[in-house]
C-alpha cells in the first residue's frame, strides 16, 4: 500500500513560512490576439497556444528562439479534417499536438514538422475510448490518461495492451454535480514517474506514480473544512476561493498559478472575466506536494508551459493585453 501523505494544498501549514520572491520575465511576443487564450504547451523548441474562439484556424506555433509566430493548423469548421469545438492535450509527442473535439469522436494529430515545410500537418487518429471525454493528457503515440470527472473512476489510464480506471473521489459524500467539482488540471512527468492533478474548484492536489503505467496514489491534500459545504447532495464551493487555475511540470517543479490569499485579498467571486484581477504568483511544489516556493510574475496570468528538461517558465499574462512571457525559476 502506497504511503499517503497529508499536506494543505494552498497553505502548506502556513504560505508566511514559504519563500517568497518577485521574478524578472523576458517578453516573447505581445501578439496574442485573442478574447481569451486557452490552453499553452511547450513542444520542444516550439510554444503552441489555443485559440479557443477562432473563426478559422485554432492552434498557434511560436518559435521560443526567434519569438515569433510560424504559422498556425487546425481548421474550425464540418469538414473531415475539421473540429467543431476542439481541445488541445497538455503533452505532445514527438512535436505532434494531439487534438480532439469536445462534442464529437473526432481525435488528429497536428505536426509541427509538416507545418514548418508547408505540408499538411493533420493525421487522424481513432481510439474508441477517448470519445466525448474532458480532457486528456498523452505520454506516448497510443498512450493516455482521460479525465471522466462524473464517473465513479475521475481517471483512465489507455495505452496499448490496457486500460485503467483510477481515482476515487476525493470528497466522502457521494454528489450530483462531480462532472464539475471533479474538473482540474493535469500534468505528467515520464522521467519521474509521476501524474499530478490540481482541482480547479477547490483546492486539492494528488500525485500517483504510474510506473510501468500501473498508477499509485503517493500524495493526496486535505481540504479544508472551509472550502465547501455539502447541501443535500450537492457541494458548494466557498466561492471567494479557488484552486488551480493552471498547471505545468518542469524539471524541479510542480508549478501552478494559485492566488497567494495570504498576500492578495481578492474575493474570486468577485474576478469573473476581469482579467485584471487574475493572481500573479506561480505556487513552486516538489514531486513529493511539498510547496517550496511562491513567485510574483508581476502581471495577471491566466496559462503556464513548460517542460520537464528545465525549470523555465513561460506564461500567458495580462500587460495590459494578452502578453506570453519566460521566467527562469
Amino acid at each position: 500500500m502506497s504511503l499517503i501523505c497529508l499536506f494543505f494544498f494552498s497553505c502548506q501549514s502556513k504560505t508566511e513560512n514559504v519563500k517568497r520572491e518577485k521574478v524578472t520575465s523576458q517578453t516573447i511576443t505581445d501578439s496574442i490576439f485573442t478574447r481569451m487564450p486557452g490552453r499553452l504547451i511547450k513542444v520542444d523548441n516550439y510554444l503552441v497556444w489555443e485559440d479557443p474562439f477562432a473563426a478559422d484556424k485554432f492552434i498557434h506555433v511560436i518559435d521560443i528562439h526567434q519569438n515569433k509566430e510560424i504559422g498556425t493548423m487546425g481548421k474550425i469548421g464540418q469538414g473531415p479534417e475539421e473540429f467543431n469545438t476542439p481541445s488541445i492535450s497538455s503533452s505532445f509527442i514527438k512535436n505532434n499536438v494531439f487534438v480532439f473535439d469536445l462534442n464529437s469522436p473526432h481525435q488528429a494529430y497536428f505536426s509541427i514538422d509538416s507545418l514548418k515545410e508547408n505540408k499538411n500537418p493533420y493525421r487522424k487518429y481513432e481510439n474508441n475510448e477517448l470519445n466525448k471525454i474532458m480532457d486528456i493528457i498523452n505520454f506516448s503515440e497510443n498512450g493516455f490518461i482521460i479525465s471522466q470527472p462524473s464517473e465513479e473512476k475521475r481517471f483512465k489510464l489507455i495505452s496499448n495492451d490496457k486500460s485503467i480506471e483510477f481515482g476515487d473521489p476525493f470528497i466522502g459524500n457521494k454528489i450530483d454535480n462531480s462532472y464539475d467539482i471533479y474538473q482540474g488540471a493535469m500534468g505528467i512527468n515520464e522521467k519521474k514517474h509521476k501524474f499530478v492533478f490540481a482541482s480547479l474548484r477547490l483546492p486539492y492536489l494528488e500525485i500517483y506514480d504510474i510506473k510501468d503505467h500501473e498508477p499509485s496514489l503517493v500524495y493526496t491534500s486535505e481540504l479544508p473544512k472551509n472550502t465547501y459545504n455539502i447541501e443535500g447532495t450537492t457541494l458548494k464551493p466557498n466561492t471567494q476561493k479557488k484552486g488551480a487555475r493552471d498547471l505545468t511540470l518542469l524539471k524541479d517543479y510542480i508549478a501552478i498559478i494559485q492566488r497567494d490569499y495570504e498576500i492578495d485579498k481578492t474575493d474570486e467571486s468577485t474576478v469573473g472575466m476581469n482579467f485584471d484581477k487574475l493572481p500573479k504568483t506561480v505556487f513552486l511544489y516538489d514531486y513529493e506536494g511539498k510547496l517550496k516556493r511562491i513567485v510574483d510574475l508581476g502581471i495577471p496570468l491566466i496559462r503556464i508551459a513548460g517542460d520537464i528538461e528545465s525549470n523555465t517558465l513561460y506564461a500567458i499574462g495580462v500587460d495590459p493585453e494578452f502578453v506570453l512571457i519566460k521566467s527562469e525559476l
